[in-house]
């Protein structure tokens, strides 16, 4: 017990002055709340994304049939954040700000419970990572919910040998019933279990993404609103996303950079290779409980959660609000990798500390205005780069269980 409470006063203590020193940095650099508002991108309201669309549309869920502009999220989503819309909107601006920071904690905690095999300095590096994260910074921002999505998905992989499969599949249910595309981290699901647990996420989904509209809007405005939606994001998709400078969906980042990439032709092929890839990681996931058993959740997380902008035309900055974990994790890989000390310093210097540097808020600052770093991508290279090193050392520890198989044809038989 005094072994544990030391544990935790030490994390709070390092974590504390962690904190202190990002703060004055950030201080130093802005000095108050509406500087940095204005310096992370444009908008001045504070949590520009909760006040303009999800606080407008959570007002209005219960009259309409069809999503307000600009509103591109199911109306579930707007269903369970309806209770903010009985507030004024000051109050419930005030309130959104409290559910921010408890997402952050939440991803905070998670992270230290998917890391927790881990060496002790990869958390503090996961902290640091994590308060200079851009994409986290932009998520709040703008009021988002990604980290909160990625929260309560590492929070399903860390809890699904220990808690009963509907608390397992709840929290990645209610990401997917926000923005659709986290049901992807179910595939993180391993051992005898999975099946039960798939069932049980698209049980819950099913019931938020369906049951908990028809109930509460009608059947045919639940058609109805779906109809909208997915007209509104087709139309957004095949227009001003597609040259949005905030995208990070490969076709779309190279066409920035190479006009002549940007041909409907052009962007099959780039989408196609994108496929490929995210086929790549999926694969790498099934073969997860063959890596090692300390690496195995992380590796998982880092496959799944890179193939975020390789999937998603719209793949908006805070999407990638996982790079901190995933960096912290493949670190400490890398220091433990065995190979010589110039490999090691090799893979770090060219892929692990240029991803760091595309994703963080120090760089970010290095541009003016914001439209220069988005138009570069940069937080696409650091996502790729990270998964360039995620399969070259998840390679490395599948050898173990690869070679312990034939060993195990040799063992002593057991008496009878």
């Amino acid at each position: 017990m005094k072994g544990l409470l030391g544990r935790v006063a030490a994390y709070a203590l390092g974590g504390a002055l962690i904190f202190g020193a990002v703060f004055a940095y950030y201080a130093h650099i802005w000095g108050t709340y509406y500087n940095f508002n204005l310096a992370i991108e444009f908008c001045e309201l504070r949590y520009c994304d909760f006040v303009l669309y999800y606080y407008e549309q959570a007002k209005v869920i219960l009259e309409s049939h069809a999503p307000i502009v600009k509103y591109f999220y199911s109306p579930s989503f707007a269903l369970l954040i309806w209770p903010f819309s009985k507030l004024s909107k000051s109050d419930a601006t005030d309130a959104w700000g409290y559910l921010q920071a408890a997402s952050l904690a939440l991803y905070v905690g998670s992270a230290l419970t998917l890391l927790k095999k881990q060496a002790w300095w990869s958390h503090a590096v996961m902290f640091l990572l994590t308060i200079t994260c851009y994409p986290i910074l932009h998520n709040w921002k703008w009021g988002q919910a990604n980290t909160l999505f990625v929260a309560l998905a590492m929070l399903s992989l860390v809890i699904q040998h220990r808690a009963p499969a509907p608390l397992t599949a709840l929290p990645i249910a209610l990401a997917a019933a926000g923005r659709y595309f986290p049901i992807i981290y179910a595939v993180g699901f391993l051992g005898p279990r999975r099946w039960q647990l798939w069932i049980w996420v698209s049980v819950l989904t099913g019931v938020l993404l369906v049951g908990l509209p028809v109930l509460t809007m009608g059947p045919q405005a639940t058609i109805d609103f779906y109809r909208a939606s997915a007209e509104a994001s087709r139309i957004a998709t095949s227009t001003w996303v597609i040259t949005s400078a905030s995208s990070h969906f490969p076709p779309t980042v190279l066409a920035r950079m190479w006009p002549s990439l940007g041909t409907p032709f052009a962007r099959s092929v780039l989408t196609g290779v994108c496929y490929a890839v995210v086929a790549g990681n999926l694969w790498m996931v099934l073969r997860a409980a063959r890596l090692r058993p300390e690496t195995r959740l992380p590796y998982v997380f880092c496959f799944i959660a890179g193939c975020t902008p390789l999937l998603l035309p719209t793949s908006w900055i805070h999407y990638l609000a996982y790079l901190p974990v995933t960096q912290a994790f493949l670190l400490d890989r890398i220091v433990r990798w065995p190979q010589p000390v110039w490999a090691r310093a090799a893979l770090g210097v060219l892929a692990w500390l240029p991803s760091v540097v595309f994703a963080n808020v120090v760089f970010f600052n290095q541009f003016d205005p914001y439209e220069g770093y988005a138009a570069g991508g940069w937080l696409l290279w650091a996502n790729l780069l990270m998964l360039a090193m995620a399969h070259t050392l998840a390679r490395w520890d599948l050898q173990p269980a690869v070679s312990a198989a034939p060993a195990g044809l040799h063992a002593a038989p057991s008496s009878t």
